[in-house]
């Protein structure tokens, strides 16, 4: 063969596998390709289910049979299917309560907030509920809408007074705003009404410690823990007393003792795992 068609085969062939190799640097005596560059990136996060996006396609237009393909996707834990189905259902038939409770259910687990709120409050206008109202105020609080969170809870003390659910979601949202003088009295009520509470007891000492009153912070977590001794965010408040005391022993103890009552609290298990 021509010496210059080998040269310039030859030639070819040096460029093409050079377009192949993968690019590398040197890194403190080691090599680093592109791709194991791109294996340290971080990965993106993750699409906020607030933009909850449902591609499936439904086709069944027999309501019962949707609900009952909906709740065995919740079953699962397949929660966008469930959606699916039961938004079907509500296209079809508008005013059933129990499609709307199933998808308030479905949007709770999903952390679809935005939703499950839009759910609740057309639910209410169909089946007037003092927990769907107290449920509503949550998440109001949540998103720091505090003046409509405060209207859902006077909607439901204005037909039961002394709910214990909505005395402790006013005092929330009070705490939230610092607010703490009202929050104070809106938590001692409930003792009024309910002396065994020990919610109302946790969240006065969460008061205190936010004021650096560690005295009766340690006394009302305390008084929470009498009154209901499985409540692992007392536990967890008395660790955080101890931490800012420097006292090891009794931080390590209370915060075990957290974290077995409640494990699946993301503060508690964070501080229990870097221990």
């Amino acid at each position: 063969m021509n010496k210059h068609i080998l040269a310039v085969l030859f030639i070819t062939a040096c460029f093409l596998l050079s377009g192949c190799k993968k690019q590398t640097t040197q890194t403190g005596g080691t090599t680093v390709t592109e791709d194991t560059k791109a294996a340290e990136k971080p990965p993106k996060a993750e699409k906020k289910q607030e933009d909850l996006v449902i591609t499936e396609t439904v086709e069944e237009t027999d309501v019962p049979a949707l609900i009952s393909q909906a709740i065995q996707y919740q079953v699962i834990n397949e929660h966008k299917k469930a959606v699916a189905y039961l938004r079907k259902a509500k296209q079809l038939k508008p005013d059933t309560t129990e499609v709307r409770e199933l998808l308030i259910k479905s949007y709770r687990e999903l952390g679809a907030s935005k939703y499950e709120l839009n759910e609740l409050k057309e639910l209410i206008g169909i089946k007037p509920d003092n927990t769907y109202r107290v449920r509503c105020a949550q998440i109001l609080r949540e998103k720091k809408a505090y003046s409509e969170a405060i209207n859902a809870i006077e909607d439901v003390r204005a037909v039961d007074p002394e709910n214990i659910s909505a005395i402790l979601e006013l005092g929330r949202i009070y705490k939230d705003q610092k607010m703490f003088e009202e929050a104070i009295e809106t938590f001692k009520e409930i003792t009024y009404i309910d002396e065994k509470n020990a919610l109302s007891k946790y969240y006065l000492a969460e008061i205190y410690l936010d004021q650096n009153k560690l005295l009766w912070a340690d006394k009302y977590y305390k008084d929470a823990l009498k009154r209901d001794p499985a409540l692992g965010l007392a536990e967890y408040g008395l660790a955080k007393i101890a931490k800012i005391r420097n006292d090891n022993a009794n931080y390590e103890s209370h915060l075990s003792r957290a974290y077995e009552l409640n494990p699946e609290n993301e503060e508690i298990r964070k501080a229990y795992l870097k221990r």
